[in-house]
């Protein structure tokens, strides 16, 4: 028996390694290539692996250690600071999207609580993807990247009252359902305000203690209890231990000690979170594939084209120039991480049917697969549609490059603003040659 669970996690692990390495290769996210090696040795494949109820219990570890990151990365003042995307955009977006795809899916006879998920599912994006990709670009500061982030972190907020509601969903009938609701929040409430308390009055002088100790062991085991703690009590309240462990997160964020905590639970997450997606892949079903092709193609359509300018839409409303709101709504037109964590629990109780969530679960990993290409061309797509009047003409550019061809030994100023204008000054009072670009004539 401990042979063939050393066998089983060994096969795992091989095939985790090798399509990570290869999915790094050809630059598409790590993500997908947990799915595909789900799919690939999961029950419906080769059926090295069974979707057993371990399996299940790591998966719900590995997101409830992500919603944990997500409890130490959020700030009531950065939430402040960014109430007008988070809120007035990132509100909209998840409300206006849950609401369009329950719609969709009960017209096509899912009930009505199935149906609520699936849209808020699929009005989920992918952290993980924009957030790499728009580092690797150096776009992440940029008005679309500080957009994308925005709405993104609403997401992942909203994701936990989703994970909550869902066995309720699953256990209540429609009319028995205003209770337990009633009840769940109440006990979320009763959640926040004791680990609240205790955050504030114990994990302060706790940790000073345990920093004082100098022990990277024992820091990282009190951050492992605390979490736990956390978990296990919203769990003895009947809430999901991704809930406690999102209410540790924030406890810890108010301490001096959040970017150390941060850097040691990241192999703990990366590892429990990849277990999680290969949960999912096992999942998929590529057998149904040929009689569902068609409910596919029009989810992955409906996904990228309706999320994408539902986004564009929003960001117009509010204010922001044409291109950045094309670009926003080309950066988030996929599904998302947390949308496989709901789609997931709703398997897992019941809520769901396997049949049902089948062309939207392959659908949002397809939408998963463009995302990367959306991202890294949305200036080029978005040029397309709104060109930058300020982009100089080719003779413009072929009179500067013989400027520059006749000059030499000269300091290339980066920015001719207020900044840039008063560098040339210097320059020129120590009578050297410059030259100034600038993306403004």
């Amino acid at each position: 028996m401990h042979s063939d669970a050393l066998a089983s996690a060994t096969l795992l692990l091989v095939a985790a390694v090798l399509a990570v390495a290869l999915f790094r290769r050809i630059n598409l996210p790590p993500i997908l290539a947990y799915l595909f090696v789900g799919l690939t040795i999961g029950p419906h494949a080769l059926g090295w692996f069974d979707a057993a109820e371990e399996t299940y219990l790591l998966g719900e570890i590995g997101i409830a250690f992500l919603l944990f990151a997500i409890g130490l990365e959020f700030s009531l003042p950065q939430f402040w600071s960014m109430r007008q995307t988070l809120l007035g955009l990132g509100g909209a977006q998840v409300l206006i999207g849950t609401i369009s795809g329950a719609l969709i899916a009960w017209l096509t006879g899912i009930p009505w609580g199935a149906a609520l998920v699936v849209g808020g599912a699929l009005a989920m994006s992918s952290t993980a993807i924009v957030v790499k990709q728009l580092t690797d670009q150096v776009e992440l500061q940029l008005p679309h990247g500080r957009l994308a982030l925005g709405i993104l972190l609403f997401q992942d907020l909203a994701a936990v009252p989703f994970l909550v509601v869902i066995p309720i969903l699953a256990s209540s009938t429609e009319q028995s359902l205003a209770i337990p609701l009633l009840l769940a929040l109440l006990k979320t409430a009763l959640a926040f305000a004791i680990l609240l308390t205790a955050g504030r009055y114990l994990l302060r002088p706790l940790f000073h203690e345990v920093a004082a100790a100098r022990s990277a062991e024992l820091f990282t085991l009190t951050v492992l209890l605390v979490s736990l703690v956390a978990a296990w009590l919203t769990h003895a309240l009947g809430l999901s231990l991704a809930l406690g462990a999102f209410l540790a997160g924030m406890m810890l964020s108010e301490t001096e000690y959040r970017h150390q905590i941060e850097t040691d639970i990241r192999p703990f997450r990366d590892v429990l979170l990849g277990l999680f997606f290969v949960m999912v892949g096992m999942q998929l079903n590529l057998a149904l594939l040929p009689s569902l092709w068609p409910w596919i193609a029009l989810l992955v359509i409906g996904l990228v084209f309706g999320k994408g300018i539902l986004i564009f839409a929003l960001t117009k409303l509010l204010g922001h120039p044409t291109k950045t709101a094309i670009r926003t709504g080309l950066v988030l037109a996929h599904g998302g991480e947390f949308g496989f964590a709901l789609l997931a629990l709703a398997l897992q109780t019941g809520l769901l049917s396997s049949q049902a969530s089948q062309p939207i679960l392959v659908a949002a990993v397809m939408s998963m697969l463009i995302a990367p290409i959306l991202v890294r061309h949305s200036n080029t797509l978005a040029q397309k549609f709104c060109p930058d009047k300020k982009v100089i003409s080719s003779a413009q550019a072929e009179g500067i490059a013989q400027a520059l061809q006749s000059t030499g030994d000269h300091v290339i100023i980066c920015g001719f603003g207020r900044v840039g204008r008063n560098m040339a000054g210097f320059l020129r009072d120590e009578d050297l040659a410059y030259v100034g670009l600038d993306l403004d004539p």
